[in-house]
């Protein structure tokens, strides 16, 4: 079961694109965007750092009349550096957004609950990612360049069941962050550069493999969107701006200065546009993409250990896979699997964790405690399929390549994560935001491991050849043959 395996695709709706069609080949499109000129006008605003905010300042822009169609505004930036409270450089910018009607009425990005979200994105060459949401401030990472769609069904706090009608005309637009000296930023730098109504199409592929639904391959995605552009930030008369009186930041028209390194971000695209999706945190590790069996993998490098190690983080790096749309849902599953390769020639080691939400905010979910965990392995080479106890972390066999199943039962939720109202009861029925691969530096001193097909699996079945079993091999599972 190596490349003769078929990765099934299926789109559920058709693309309706302006800026670019669906239908062409991802990689054409991508390289045309990536040749795109950069000599955008736009507004650039700055927090100096010899700034002292008090809270949340911001200033408010009169749009005229901007007629609104579509579901979601778009709003293309490019946050370009920051400095928090304790002289770091966070990875994330922080904005609200506040749009006003011709009736006065407000649209925020207020998303009640506390809950993370993320909402839809692109790269400016095309290619789709998204945006955390979380605290009623979107968090576009440092170095993002394009355009964050923010539904105004979920705007003011709207949820699916009860969606935020959209507005039909907008006329100002409140450009908020959070500058305070001790809680937030000490300097940040963002250049902002048009408004657009934009319909995105609702689009989901499916990918499986027998029993396995996958919610992330690390494949190329272009993103399904119809917009026009209503406004540009670049023709902002700054004098009739309006400023909340605690106003510490800055705004100008971008120069060719503030924009230079936008050719630099286009160039990089191409391999580097697919790590906006994604957030690191902990140790320092590089992770980037590379074809194995099923197309791009993503390829986990860990450095010298003892060159490396930073001691004031945590012990582990840890790579943030968000989960969107239908996948938060994970009723019937019977557990997390994936595919990985060890090329060494001795055993590594990682964690697979998930996040699951409720109203209190995210449970975080792993392999951690002090009981032996049992995981599942199909080595694709050998043909072997074996369970393997594992403490903490999962150890993965010298030469490994295949599936692995972890099933739900062997999880469980650490004391760290216990607080704010968790249970600590695996439901179902709530959703799931995020996937965590993590993994201990002491642990993997210099080593490669390669991820990819992480989703879930829904089938019971059996390892080994034990006498008299009716359950399927993990094998007969992903190539349905069951």
């Amino acid at each position: 079961m190596k490349q003769n395996l078929k990765k099934w695709v299926t789109r559920l709706a058709c693309l309706a694109m302006t800026l670019f069609m669906g239908t062409a080949n991802t990689s054409d499109v991508l390289t045309a965007f990536a040749t795109a000129k950069t000599d955008e006008k736009a507004m650039t605003l700055e927090l100096p750092s010899s700034a002292r905010g008090t809270g949340a300042d911001y200033l408010e822009i009169d749009l005229g009349s901007l007629n609104i169609t579509g579901t979601h505004i778009g709003i293309k930036v490019n946050p370009v550096t920051a400095t928090d409270q304790n002289g770091n450089s966070p990875k994330w910018s922080m904005f609200r957004f506040i749009f006003t009607d011709a009736n006065g009425k407000q649209y925020n990005t207020d998303n009640f609950g506390g809950i993370d979200s993320v909402i839809p994105a692109a790269n400016a060459d095309g290619s789709a990612t998204q945006v955390t949401w979380m605290y009623s401030y979107l968090w576009p990472l440092q170095g993002f360049y394009g355009t964050m769609y923010l539904p105004w069904a979920l705007s003011n706090g709207g949820t699916e069941e009860k969606p935020t009608q959209a507005p039909t005309e907008i006329v100002k637009i409140r450009i908020q962050h959070n500058s305070s000296y001790t809680t937030a930023r000490r300097h940040m730098l963002a250049n902002f550069f048009t408004l657009t109504d934009a319909t995105l199409v609702a689009e989901e592929k499916e990918v499986s493999y027998g029993d396995v639904k996958v919610f992330e391959d690390f494949e190329n995605e272009v993103l399904s969107v119809t917009e026009k552009e209503i406004f540009n930030f670049g023709d902002v008369d700054l004098d009739a701006v309006t400023w909340s009186d605690n106003k510490v930041m800055e705004a100008r028209t971008a120069t060719t200065a503030d924009l230079a390194h936008l050719e630099g971000i286009m160039s990089k695209l191409a391999t580097e546009g697919f790590k906006s999706k994604y957030s690191t945190s902990g140790q320092i590790f590089d992770f980037s993409r590379e074809q194995q069996t099923f197309g791009n993998a993503l390829k986990w490098e860990y450095g010298s250990f003892y060159d490396l190690y930073d001691s004031k983080l945590n012990s582990y790096g840890s790579l943030t896979v968000p989960i969107t749309g239908k996948y938060t849902d994970f009723r019937g599953a019977k557990g997390l699997t994936l595919w990985m390769k060890n090329p060494q020639p001795y055993p590594v080691s990682f964690n697979l964790e998930f996040a699951e939400a409720d109203d209190t905010g995210n449970e975080r979910w792993n392999l951690n405690g002090t009981d032996y965990r049992t995981a599942y392995f199909y080595d694709v080479v050998t043909g072997e399929e074996f369970s393997s106890p594992t403490l903490h972390v999962l150890f993965v066999p010298a030469n490994f390549e295949g599936w692995i199943r972890l099933p739900f039962s062997q999880y469980a939720c650490p004391s760290w994560s216990m607080g704010q109202g968790h249970d600590g009861i695996y439901e179902e029925n709530n959703p799931h935001t995020n996937i965590y691969i993590t993994s201990q530096f002491a642990l993997n001193d210099s080593v490669t491991m390669y991820f990819d097909n992480i989703g879930l699996y829904y089938d019971d079945f059996n390892v080994g050849m034990l006498f008299g079993s009716t359950l399927p091999s993990i094998k007969d599972c992903v190539e349905g043959q069951k």
